[in-house]
Parts: structure tokens; C-alpha cells; sequence
């Protein structure tokens, strides 16, 4: 009894190990109801989409996620239909995320890379963070240089995610494009299907199943029978919501339709609104100076929502055409056009409700309390905000943009303070970095109007023309000590913080500016190196904030009145 007992203590472990490795296999099996292979007459490479739940803990947000993936945020927003990427995911919501779909020669696969951190495998990797759109098996065989069992961190591994394109036939028949979805415990066909807006009969044809408990965890493939560009809209005729169809709902506000998420299927996903001229028209008082708040730029009220409604001369302007395809936080958001065949035709966006930053800095604004100005900490955060909207557009966007017109009457905030860059009507494609290198420029013209609180260019006492980027060089390359250099700066800074900001912080802003604003384009820093140097520059302020009486976490709308307690010294 003793040694069987032994032999019981010493083999259950063994057994359980084979029980539980023979159930991860099982369940990391490929589909097989799901065909994944390539056909003669299919094509070699396509574009298509994934399914993807969020969860935590690391992949409650879009950034976590798009990076995973490799793709862009706003191609995961567009296609998922969330409004932008501050939405606060649930767990479980599911997303639409877009991939490259290409044949390996029998399968198709759409390969991510992925870093190895502390503790990962190569099942643990497809089933937590892959959420079972690939296996072991199928990672094991798309990395036969490596030794799963002697992974490194860091070691870069490719994963292979379960994909297909449609045949001849299957276009010809309706079916453009497959959705990879792995199926879950609590699904029904029924309600899948309604999720896609496809039918209940499809999903079952496509994937060979009538009982699909066989198959969860398992990718299936779902069949909608209407294409999608890579900007997440339909290859419909129309581009954009008809104005009488989206008048029906109860309003105007763009919201998440997590019912139907495909973009062209549901209808409403990848859109922009089309507004209706007359009501903009009505709105405006036909464009009355009464509304007018910048160059073209009128305040509209359109169902209780206000809105900023620009004139333009040519609805496929560039203009349009960049803010189509790109969506940063520091950005102005496009929400819609308007357009008659011979008459105006307007883009829409949001409204910012504080207006220019131009106006902050250059003309008096005034509270029910007194004078209001921007202080130290509002300045730096500012800079931050455009620099992060510029790097955006520099090193994420593809191809890389540049804004071309980056001025203070350009820079606009919101209720509070933070920045919305506007006015893309110069803005273009980037054809090599040295156009970057203008962006740059007028950062650091920027960066000295937020330190001096004048123009850009003025005229002096003296009558000459003063322009910042050249006071600058004589604030900081004059003679004498540093003592007398700091004294220049401290004449210099704007007047209105009354000397409330720290000195090192104002000489380092100074020095970048100047960095910013040389003669030779290639010696200006790159908006990633400026962003870092603002980063070190806010985290320092804000240590040392920490030891004084004012919040370090203080927001900008609390601090539009309160004198920040570091003094020039």
C-alpha cells in the first residue's frame, strides 16, 4: 500500500503536467472548421481585419493595443468606431483591428513581431496577448532559428496571426473580405452575426460548423459581403453620412455603435457628418462678421452643438485630404463638410473654446476678477502639447506631413488649455526631411513668444524691425558672465509673470529656442528631441513644485490666476 502510494505521489505530477499540456494543445489547435490556405485563383496578399477584445491589464487602451499590432491608432479607432482615442475601453469590448493578410505559400498568415519580455512562451504570447489568433505550433514553425525554451527577453519573435483573402469565385459571389474572429465561450451565431451584420447562414458555410462549441477559442472566419478601404470607410458611392439620414437620430454627435462595428456595413463607421449648407448658412446669419472668429472661420450652433465651420474654394483640398487621415490628441478634429454643387462649401470642426493662443499672449483678456495671463507652468505645457502634435505628424504619420503655418493664431485651446493645432491649409506630404526642418523653425518662434510674450516681429522704439529668433542670440551670446546673461533673460521674459518662473527653466526654453531657429535647417533638432527636452524640462518643474505649497498636479484652468511660488532667481 506504502509503494503504491509512492508510486502515486511520485507520477501524479507527471500526469497532470501530460493532462493539461494535451489540453493547451488541444485548445491551441487550429480551427478545424476554418480554412486558412491558399487557393490558386486567390491573391497573394491582401487587406483585412482581426477581432480583438480589450483586457487588462495591458491592453485596456488603443496605444497598447495599435502598438501590439503595429498599426496606427486612428486605423483601429476609424474601423472600431470609438470617437477618439481618450475612450475609456471596457473589458471585453471588441475591436477591429486592421492587418496585412499574405500568402506563405500553402497558408495565410499576417506576421507581427513581437519582444519577448520576463516570463513569456510562445503559448502563453498567442493565447494572453493574441488572444488565440495564432498557436504555438504555428509560431514554432515561423521561427525555426529559435529555441522556444531558451527565449531571451528582448528577443524578437515573429507570430504569425491566422488570416485569409477571398478567392475569385468568393469576390465574384459578394464576399470581399474576411474578418478573423476567435470565437468565445458565451457566443451564438445569431448574435455574432449581428455584431458583423451578417447572416447566421455565412458564418456557418464559411467555417464548416453547425456546432461551433467545437471551435471556441479557435480564429473563424466572417464574411461580410462589402468591402473597406484601409481608412476604415466603405467603397460605397458616397463617402460621407447623407444629411437627411443622420438628421433622423437623436443628435448630431458622433458615437460608438459597438452593435455593428464593421465601417461600410453598419454605414456610419469611418465618416465623416455631411452637414447641411442651409443650416450652416442659418447658423452663421450667411456668414455674418457677427460669428466670424478667424480667416474664413465662423461659430455655428447646429442642433445645440457648437461647432467651428471654415470656408473653403475646393472640397478635395489638401486640407481635407490630411486631416482625413490623421488623429492626435494636439490636433484640431475634422468632424464633417458641407457643399452645394455651385454654391459654398465649408469643412466642419470642433470648436475650441478658448480660442488663440495668440490672444492670450498679444491681447488683453480679462475675468470677472481681473487680468487673466498664461503663466510659467501653462507656458511650458503648451509647448509640449504643439511639439507632441508636431512629432505626430513628423514621425507618425505615413507619408510624414508637414504643417507648414505653425503661429500663435494657429495654436488654439480648449477649456482647458490644452493645445489643438489648426489651420492645415499649407500643410502637405513631406517629399524629404529638410521640409520638417520649417516646422522646426517656427517652433522655436513660438517657444519665444510663449518666453517674451511679444510678436514674432515688431517694430521697436528705436523704429527698426525686431524679429525674436535674432533678439534672442543677442539675450544669449552677448558679453559678459553668466550672472549678466541671466539678467538679459530675465529683462527679456514677458513682463505680465511679473518674474514668477525659474530661471533655469527660462534659460533652457531660451537655448532650445535658439537651437530651433539657426540658419542651417539640417543643425535644428528633430520634434522628437525637442519633445523629450520639454518632457525633462515639465518633469523637473513639476519635483520641484513638490516641495512647495502648490499642487504638482495642479490643471491648467486652476492655474490661469495663481501665481506659480518659483521665482526668477
Amino acid at each position: 500500500m506504502a509503494a503504491n502510494l509512492s508510486f502515486f505521489s511520485k507520477t501524479l505530477p507527471l500526469l497532470l503536467f501530460i493532462f493539461f499540456s494535451c489540453a493547451q494543445i488541444q485548445a491551441q489547435s487550429p480551427s478545424a472548421g476554418a480554412n486558412f490556405s491558399c487557393s490558386s485563383d486567390s491573391p497573394q496578399s491582401c487587406d483585412t481585419y482581426v477581432g480583438y477584445f480589450a483586457q487588462p491589464p495591458d491592453f485596456m487602451d488603443v496605444g497598447n493595443i495599435s502598438d501590439l499590432f503595429s498599426v496606427s491608432r486612428r486605423s483601429i479607432i476609424q474601423a472600431s468606431n470609438l470617437v477618439s482615442d481618450d475612450n475609456e475601453l471596457v473589458q471585453g469590448q471588441l475591436l477591429l483591428v486592421p492587418i496585412k493578410c499574405s500568402c506563405n505559400g500553402t497558408s495565410y498568415f499576417s506576421n507581427v513581431t513581437y519582444e519577448i519580455k520576463e516570463g513569456d512562451s510562445y503559448y502563453f504570447v498567442s493565447t494572453h496577448a493574441f488572444e488565440n489568433l495564432t498557436n504555438w505550433q504555428t509560431v514554432e514553425a515561423a521561427n525555426p532559428s529559435l529555441t522556444p525554451t531558451l527565449l531571451k527577453v528582448g528577443t524578437r519573435v515573429v507570430f504569425p496571426l491566422f488570416c485569409r483573402c477571398p478567392s475569385k469565385a468568393q469576390s465574384e459571389a459578394g464576399h470581399n473580405l474576411f474578418i478573423t474572429y476567435v470565437w468565445q465561450t458565451n457566443d451564438q451565431v445569431s448574435i455574432v452575426a449581428s455584431k458583423f451584420n451578417v447572416t447566421s447562414a455565412d458564418i456557418i458555410a464559411e467555417n464548416n460548423q453547425n456546432n461551433f462549441t467545437s471551435v471556441i477559442d479557435h480564429p473563424v472566419l466572417i464574411p461580410p459581403k462589402k468591402a473597406l478601404d484601409r481608412n476604415g470607410s466603405s467603397l460605397e458611392t458616397s463617402d460621407l453620412i447623407p444629411a437627411k439620414e443622420f438628421a433622423r437620430s437623436e443628435s448630431f454627435e458622433l458615437k460608438a455603435m459597438q452593435d455593428k462595428l464593421l465601417p461600410g456595413v453598419s454605414g456610419y463607421l469611418g465618416k465623416p457628418i455631411m452637414y447641411d449648407v442651409r443650416a450652416i448658412m442659418e447658423a452663421t446669419a450667411d456668414l455674418s462678421e457677427h460669428w466670424k472668429i478667424g480667416k474664413s472661420v465662423f461659430r455655428a450652433n447646429i442642433n445645440g452643438e457648437v461647432l467651428a465651420i471654415k470656408k473653403i474654394k475646393d472640397e478635395s483640398s489638401e486640407e481635407m485630404k490630411i486631416l482625413q487621415r490623421v488623429y492626435h490628441a494636439n490636433l484640431v478634429k475634422l468632424l464633417g463638410v458641407a457643399s452645394d454643387i455651385d454654391g459654398p462649401r465649408f469643412l466642419v470642426y470642433e470648436y475650441v473654446h478658448n480660442g488663440s493662443l495668440n490672444k492670450w499672449l498679444h491681447k488683453e483678456c480679462t475675468s470677472s476678477s481681473g487680468s487673466v495671463v498664461l503663466m510659467w507652468i501653462q507656458r511650458l505645457r503648451i509647448a509640449l502639447d504643439v511639439a507632441n502634435g508636431l512629432q505626430y505628424l513628423h514621425e507618425h504619420a505615413q507619408p510624414s506631413i508637414v504643417h507648414g503655418d505653425i503661429r500663435t493664431s494657429n495654436i488654439l485651446l480648449d477649456s482647458r488649455f490644452k493645445v489643438k493645432i489648426s489651420n492645415f491649409s499649407m500643410a502637405k506630404p513631406a517629399t524629404s526631411p529638410a521640409e520638417l526642418k520649417v516646422d522646426i523653425f517656427a517652433f522655436g518662434v513660438l517657444l519665444l513668444e510663449l518666453l517674451s510674450g511679444k510678436k514674432a516681429m515688431g517694430m521697436k522704439e528705436s523704429g527698426e524691425i525686431g524679429m525674436l529668433w535674432r533678439e534672442i542670440r543677442e539675450v544669449l551670446g552677448g558679453d559678459g558672465d553668466g550672472e549678466k546673461r541671466e539678467e538679459r533673460l530675465r529683462n527679456w521674459m514677458d513682463p505680465n509673470m511679473d518674474g514668477f518662473f525659474p530661471m533655469e527653466g527660462a534659460l533652457s526654453l531660451a537655448c532650445l529656442a535658439r537651437t530651433c531657429t539657426v540658419e542651417a535647417p539640417c543643425s535644428r533638432p528633430s520634434m522628437a528631441e525637442i519633445v523629450f527636452n520639454l518632457s525633462v524640462l515639465a518633469h523637473s518643474y513639476a519635483e520641484n513644485l513638490e516641495g512647495s505649497w502648490a499642487s504638482p498636479r495642479l490643471e491648467a484652468e486652476e492655474a490661469v490666476q495663481i501665481i506659480n511660488p518659483v521665482k526668477a532667481r
